[in-house]
């Protein structure tokens, strides 16, 4: 028993141990992040750069404002600086509180800014001609708080047997006794030996203080043996004593379904609606997920579950890129074009900048199957808005960043690959602004070569190479206008 108990708490140190590094590691980047800048701050330097980014700033191999420090140093034969501020998922509203808190304590000379793609996609959007899009009502908009925008998205399209049900974790242990009643009563499940296996369930249940824990617990496990009248059965009485349990309704609408009884899982997820709305607007997630899930399994009954559940999804939430991304994604699975267009045209009209966003995974979840040509196909699409339209948000808040940096050269500088007609639009006529262009300098590479993954659609996350490219083409365009760089005169004109 003692051998047991060491097995199992070096278990438990284990796993407690990953749950805390996962959590720190975003803290323990962000401390890094300040801990090489204060081995920099105070030091008598000719030049200092402050760049300003999102993931394609501070992460990729040997990340590109560490290689212009080493570029500008050399070039010059001068001492620069580049103080780095920034975190993956970072927006333009986001960065103008870090560059008023970083402007006063790093005084640079240069602000190199790189954002704009995790702006929220449900904003309106203007045309790139349009010179009137600072209204008052649009300036207000922008103050609005949004959830930031899922940075990675995973396609799950691996076969299964079964759906699992991985949004519904265990929220606590059994106690004494209970666990090991439950446990024998999953082996016996696992067996065939159902009756004992509901005998030792029910016991489990009479003798266990908290009845709501295992009958989730029991009504989840069956879901997962896909013995779905078994778990209605439990499931049923658990909302009766927790009656606000997101997951247990998704669930259970997928045990009706599962049974074809359509009727009583549109019942379960009206119920749902009822309980949960109030509490939580934003579980569009856990329908997509769920749909996902049934979806992954390539079982043709369960792809009308699947159908049902994108539908609920579109009609509750029909300005969510994921749920015109997911929608799309299982018509294009099944062959069925003609639905994913004008499901797509109907997000167009609603949305061009969130569509934008949509084009692109699509694009990126082609390229993953090895399907170039129909991925590019969708990654076009997706260019062609973003050349033409540019984000009201990012529009403003670039603007607010070069009023704050007024005596110092401000650099607003474009992603790999993509144009930079959006951004002139901005400063049109306002010559302290310099746009770099990150386009020409990745021609003619092969993507593996200068990316590491399909991040953005379009581009990803640079390698060593990549961020070379970067800081290179960087450099060029400061030392042309090296003959005023330094303390006493920023501007650089």
């Amino acid at each position: 028993m003692k051998k047991i108990l060491v097995i199992l708490f070096r278990i438990f140190l284990v796993l407690f141990l990953l749950e805390f590094g996962m959590r720190l590691s975003g803290y323990a980047r962000i401390q890094m992040q300040h801990f090489s800048n204060d081995m920099k701050y105070g030091q008598d330097t000719d030049l200092n750069v402050l760049a300003i980014g999102d993931s394609m700033t501070i992460e990729g191999e040997d990340p590109w404002p560490e290689q212009l420090e080493v570029i500008l140093s050399n070039a010059t034969n001068r001492s620069a600086h580049v103080f780095v501020v920034g975190h993956a998922g970072l927006d333009t509203s986001e960065a103008i509180s870090l560059l008023e808190e970083n402007l006063p304590k790093y005084n640079p000379d240069i602000v190199i800014v790189m954002l704009g793609m995790a702006d929220e996609v449900n904003e309106k959007l203007v045309h790139d001609n349009s010179a009137k899009y600072f209204s008052a009502n649009e300036f207000l908009k922008n103050f609005r708080l949004y959830e930031l925008i899922e940075h990675y998205f995973n396609s799950n399209i691996e076969k299964k047997d079964k759906p699992e049900p991985i949004f519904i974790p265990v929220v606590k242990n059994f106690l004494g006794d209970s666990e090991s009643i439950f446990n024998l009563g999953v082996s016996y499940l696992n067996k065939g030996e159902l009756d004992i296996a509901k005998n030792n369930f029910n016991k489990l249940i009479s003798n266990n203080n908290d009845s709501a824990y295992a009958l989730q617990a029991i009504g989840i496990e069956y879901f997962k043996h896909s013995m779905y009248e078994e778990s209605l059965e439990y499931l049923l009485k658990y909302i009766e004593i927790v009656p606000h349990d997101k997951r247990a309704y998704l669930v259970m609408a997928n045990d009706y379904f599962s049974l074809n009884r359509p009727k009583d899982a549109i019942a379960i997820l009206d119920k749902f609606d009822n309980a949960y709305d109030a509490i939580d607007p934003k579980h569009e997630r856990l329908l997509i997920e769920l749909a996902k899930t049934v979806d992954s399994t390539n079982q043709k009954e369960k792809s009308q579950v699947a159908l049902f559940l994108f539908s609920i999804a579109l009609e509750k939430f029909p300005d969510r890129a994921s749920v015109y991304r997911e929608f799309g994604w299982h018509y294009l699975r099944q062959n069925q074009t003609e639905y994913a267009e004008k499901l797509f045209a109907n997000g167009y009209k609603k949305n061009k900048a969130m569509m934008a966003r949509v084009y692109s995974d699509i694009g990126a979840k082609y390229i993953e199957l090895n399907m170039s040509t129909e991925g590019q196909k969708w990654l076009k699409l997706s260019m062609n808005i973003r050349e033409e339209y540019l984000g009201i948000k990012t529009a403003i808040n670039f603007r607010k960043m070069h009023e704050m940096t007024k005596g110092r050269q401000i650099i607003i500088m474009q992603y790999p690959t993509l144009k930079i007609d959006t951004l002139k639009s901005i400063f049109e006529g306002i010559k302290e602004v310099l746009i770099v262009s990150n386009e020409d300098n990745f021609q003619g590479y092969n993507y593996d070569d200068v990316f590491l993954d399909r991040e953005f659609g379009y581009f990803g996350h640079a390698t060593k190479k990549g961020n070379n490219l970067i800081a290179q083409n960087l450099a060029n365009a400061i030392l042309e206008k090296k003959h005023q760089i330094g303390k006493n005169n920023a501007t650089m004109d």
